[in-house]
């Protein structure tokens, strides 16, 4: 889908203009747009975790990105029934080609998404993994996440779960904690357990790893020429 067509698709355009995820804010930082399929897109994060240090060599890129769907919902379960199917569908379809496409250069993944009814716009993050720290993830969130009393279950989203954290580890399996929508969560607590195995925990906070805009253009052109072959949009 070329990019005006997406912006025609958001729905509730006019009235949208505060989120930095829809297609119809025209303060949209547009040059982090990696690609644009029929329901979802692709997008660097401003601040990103992980840096060419973090990544094994055959990654000079920071590699983290983002899965938004076009739709302007805050979990699956709120995008119309007629179009849930297709965005799940090719979100999946998005996480597994960037997974393929890091694999590729040897390196792992993690992925984790953050529902709530009371959320703004729906994402799924992810995250280049080195080899060496793939094993430490599981434990790290169950470990952090008993300090803050998230219990975690190996398990899927259920159909009806609108409220939870889910992680998919660099193995595949899957985690997740309910969110009880009455507490506060920590919504930075992924980001904080990912930059602890990493050995970067002064990146935690995104607004620590601003870039100027002449390096998130550069990361943009890499990780598009890494991610051509595995783009089934092109």
């Amino acid at each position: 889908m070329i990019f005006h067509q997406a912006i025609l698709n958001c729905p509730q355009k006019e009235s949208l203009e505060f989120c930095f995820f829809c297609l119809s804010n025209p303060k949209i930082a547009r040059h982090l747009i990696i690609s644009i399929g029929l329901e979802v897109y692709l997008a660097l994060p401003k601040g990103p975790l992980t840096t060419t240090s973090t990544n094994p060599s055959t990654l000079p890129f920071s590699g983290h990105v983002l899965i938004i769907p076009i739709a302007h919902v805050p979990t699956i379960n709120t995008i119309e029934e007629i179009n849930r199917s297709k965005t799940k569908k090719e979100m999946e379809r998005y996480r597994i080609s960037i997974t393929e496409m890091f694999k590729s250069k040897g390196c792992n993944t993690i992925t984790f998404e953050i529902s709530r009814t009371s959320g703004i716009h729906l994402h799924w993050q992810i995250i280049p993994i080195k080899n060496d720290f793939a094993g430490e993830l599981e434990n790290a969130f169950i470990s952090y996440g008993n300090e803050k009393h998230y219990t975690f279950e190996k398990r899927n989203i259920r159909k009806e779960e609108e409220n939870y954290l889910r992680i998919w580890l660099p193995n595949e399996s899957i985690l997740v904690h309910k969110i009880n929508p009455q507490k506060y969560f920590d919504f930075q607590f992924p980001r904080y357990v990912i930059s602890q195995v990493l050995g970067v925990k002064e990146r935690k906070d995104w607004k620590n790893c601003i870039q100027t805009n002449e390096e998130e253009c550069q990361d943009v052109t890499q990780f598009k020429e890494y991610f051509k072959n595995f783009d089934f949009t092109i």
